[in-house]
């Protein structure tokens, strides 16, 4: 079974959409885990397209959010011109009590590419202010220091839920993966970090690049599948409020007995954030502006 690296489907999808056809816009989450409770998960945040949900992301600073870099950049190496909205505050995105803030710009790296996707993480600054210390459905997480591997811990992955996988067959890949159906609900779970070598032992075509990677797998509770899927995509994996990790591939299966779920490591990228969130003029920086819808 090869590693699906979670390209979302508004990349493949026929030039219909950029005119506005959005139904057939679909994205995918936790599988097997738990509702959140409202203001449970102060940091996370919906990235939307015409209000579908396409990536998680985590809260950093006011205008700041840490998320996936292929949420904006295509196999190709080009930047989806779409105009990207926050929605952060709730637990729930049918709900009317959530916070919506445009995006303004997306820093990536400009090394980004194509598997295996070791560099796999974006910065996404808003076009105002989240009003963290005015709002109380909000906060920030807090980046790592360096040199912690993690190993054997446990965090915690949230994800905007879906409750249902429908296996399906793509003729593209002669592949098996998972499809899901959404309920717009907030989801939690515990994933336990693993060894590199751990995750390098499991059949996929590209290797884990311990230094800008880690990888985890959902902590099971019985005999229900339970892992990460597509629309998990740039979603904080977190230790003590801290963000250790960035989602960014997964199981074609959504299930991650079948394969480990590998994250970019929050602590190698931190003069990228650092340089991002100054919006400083780097080479090795990749600046896309976000039209407005």
């Amino acid at each position: 079974m090869s590693r699906d690296y979670i390209i979302l489907p508004i990349f493949f999808l026929s030039s219909s959409l950029w005119a506005g056809n959005v139904s057939a816009l679909k994205a995918e989450a936790i599988i097997g885990a738990e509702a959140a409770n409202e203001g449970q998960f102060k940091y996370q945040v919906s990235i939307q397209v015409h209000k579908r949900h396409i990536c998680g992301g985590g809260i950093i600073a006011d205008k700041f959010v840490l998320t996936a870099a292929h949420c904006f950049i295509n196999d190709l190496r080009r930047y989806v011109d779409l105009p990207y909205k926050v929605v952060a505050g709730t637990s729930d995105l049918s709900a009317n009590s959530s916070v919506e803030v445009n995006g303004d710009m997306v820093y990536t790296l400009a090394r980004f590419a194509p598997p295996p996707y070791d560099n796999d993480i974006a910065v996404l600054k808003l076009s105002q202010s989240l009003g963290l210390d005015s709002n109380p459905k909000l906060s920030k997480l807090d980046l790592p220091k360096p040199g912690n591997y993690y190993v054997g811990e446990q965090a915690v992955l949230v994800g905007y839920g879906y409750s249902e996988i429908r296996p399906r067959f793509d003729l593209y890949t002669q592949e098996i993966f998972g499809y899901t159906k959404t309920n717009h609900l907030l989801r939690r779970t515990q994933v336990r970090i693993l060894d590199k070598d751990v995750c390098n032992a499991e059949p996929a075509k590209y290797k884990l690049n311990a230094h800008k990677q880690l990888c985890g797998r959902v902590i099971r509770d019985g005999s229900q599948v339970r892992g990460t899927c597509r629309g998990d995509s740039g979603s904080p994996l977190v230790i003590n409020n801290t963000i250790i990790g960035v989602l960014s591939t997964g199981s074609t299966t959504c299930d991650d007995s079948d394969e480990a779920t590998w994250y970019s490591r929050v602590s190698q990228f931190l003069r990228f954030i650092g340089n991002a969130v100054k919006d400083a003029n780097r080479r090795s920086i990749r600046f896309d502006e976000i039209r407005q819808s």
